[in-house]
């Protein structure tokens, strides 16, 4: 368990020795580790200027790409991300069944909340305000619904879809949408995603 916890202004890496995320969770091949970040902020993580859209410095990562098979079950909650644009991703899902929940994003510009790799995550509950929502990239029998977008100019959903792990079995259903970007479903990737659903929101 880790609660009530700060994570403010990590200094930018050397150039060449990018890539440290602010806080990992590893993943055990045969234990969930049923971790709980509960009630954390985040806050003022930024890449150097023309730095790109992967420098590395993602808020919060939930396993490695080559953990994307194992469950993991770590619960995120209550958690506050705000100017979190030290990577494309503020949270980088990597691996299976985890929840996040109830948590507040805001003023992160085109930094996202990314379900990476592995399946059977639920997003649900989360605010996301002043700056780009959700992007599914790749695994199987994801959840998104009951989240509020508020993103302005930037994509509130966005679906690719890669060979490595393809998208199957989405489910985006009784979200809010109040002045947000567009909902980019494909466009990018190796082919089309299967069995997405979404049905039950609201466009305002």
């Amino acid at each position: 368990l880790v609660e009530n916890c700060s994570f403010e202004n990590k200094p930018q890496a050397p150039a060449g020795k990018e890539g440290s995320s602010i806080f990992q969770v590893s993943v055990d091949s045969l234990n969930p580790g049923y971790n709980i970040l509960r009630s954390c902020s985040f806050k003022d993580h930024t890449a150097p200027p023309n730095a790109g859209g992967d420098y590395g410095m993602e808020a919060l990562r939930i396993g490695y790409s080559f953990q994307a098979k194992f469950i993991s079950r770590t619960l995120v909650e209550y958690c506050y991300f705000t100017k979190c644009n030290g990577d494309g991703e503020i949270i980088s899902n990597k691996a299976r069944q985890n929840v996040i929940r109830y948590n507040t994003f805001f003023d992160n510009g085109e930094s996202h909340l990314t379900l990476r790799h592995g399946g059977e995550n639920v997003v649900y509950g989360n605010f996301f305000t002043g700056g780009a929502g959700i992007r599914i990239k790749e695994g199987q029998h994801q959840m998104v619904y009951n989240n509020y977008f508020n993103t302005g100019d930037f994509f509130s959903i966005r679906l690719e879809n890669y060979r490595i792990d393809p998208l199957d079995d989405i489910r985006i259903a009784y979200n809010t949408f109040a002045g947000s970007g567009p909902m980019r479903l494909g466009g990018k990737g190796d082919f089309k995603p299967k069995n997405v659903g979404i049905y039950g929101n609201l466009f305002i």
